[in-house]
């Protein structure tokens, strides 16, 4: 699963590290503790928001993590959305259209998984091997109170798979990682095939990721800064 992770990384690089035009927003701020229901920056075909007779463009927008349906009444009511799983995720009620037809990537510098060694659980970070950004595979999802027409949010989710080499020590499963050569088959909202989109979920093969044990602050939300993502040595699990 993937439940926390972190975006740090100044916006205009990550929008220039996935061929994408960034959109001014005052919601979403660096992050080293993004939980469920936080902004979240997502990588998408898009219209752009202040021209909305131009045509779809790659764009780095924000949304809201945790995907909400038309049918959804009540956010709080809206069960476990932000994570969808890659083996149900093309035939689930809640997940099916936006894989048909509202792919995005979600850019993340790392994630955190935990370990349970001793009866205790510590915290470890995830990040690639090569230095580069997370690429997510997610879903993306418009949606708006119905007492309030204007009242628009954009939402998204997170795709999991199993977990490869690299994690499966800390979680069986994993988020779906897309390599560069994916992104603009993933991105394409023309794309239909359903067959290919699934083969695109596999978890990443071994090399890709590194994962080092980290200070437990970050099991409190309330915590974000910089040192939430140092590796620390005096873990009983590290």
């Amino acid at each position: 699963m993937c439940g926390r992770f972190t975006l740090y990384s100044d916006p205009g690089a990550v929008a220039k590290r996935f061929g994408a035009q960034p959109q001014e927003d005052e919601t979403w701020h660096p992050s080293w503790n993004i939980a469920p229901t936080d902004p979240i920056l997502g990588v998408a075909e898009r219209i752009p928001r202040d021209d909305p007779t131009a045509p779809p463009g790659r764009l780095l927008y924000p949304y809201r993590w945790g995907l909400l349906g038309p049918w959804v009444k009540d956010p709080k009511k809206a069960g476990s959305t932000f994570n969808a799983r890659a083996e149900t995720v093309a035939t689930n009620n809640t997940f099916r259209t936006p894989f048909r037809e509202r792919r995005l990537i979600i850019p993340a510098d790392a994630y955190y998984e935990w370990k349970k060694v001793g009866g205790k659980r510590g915290p470890h970070a995830i990040r690639r091997a090569d230095g580069e950004l997370l690429a997510f595979a997610g879903l993306w999802q418009p949606w708006r109170p119905a007492d309030d027409p204007k009242g628009w949010i954009v939402t998204a989710t997170i795709i999991t798979g199993p977990a490869g080499p690299d994690t499966e020590d800390l979680h069986d499963r994993q988020p779906v990682i897309l390599e560069p050569d994916l992104w603009d088959a993933w991105l394409d909202p023309q794309n239909h095939d359903l067959a290919e989109l699934e083969a695109m979920l596999h978890s990443a093969p071994g090399g890709t990721l590194v994962a080092y044990a980290v200070d437990a602050r970050v099991g409190n939300v309330r915590n974000n800064d910089a040192h939430l993502v140092e590796p620390v040595s005096d873990l009983p699990n590290s």
